[in-house]
């Protein structure tokens, strides 16, 4: 699965997981609203992880050898 297509993924899913949640509460099915909670939770996790992967890593501090 390219990069892509697996953002876009976990972009629907968190949709889903929000809807779930919004679906839960309005309904009174907590059980719905858990579910949401842990699958938006999830997959908004994995979409930060991907977004933040394209990134160049900060550069560590230069440390004085002398010391």
């Amino acid at each position: 699965m390219n990069t892509g297509m697996r953002r876009l993924m976990h972009r629907v899913l968190v949709f889903l997981g929000i809807v779930l949640m919004a679906g839960g509460v309005i309904t009174g099915k907590h059980g719905a609203t858990g579910i949401g909670l842990i699958i938006a939770a999830v997959n908004a996790r994995q979409w930060m992880k991907e977004k933040d992967s394209g990134r160049k890593p900060p550069a560590a501090p230069d440390v004085d050898a002398r010391n």
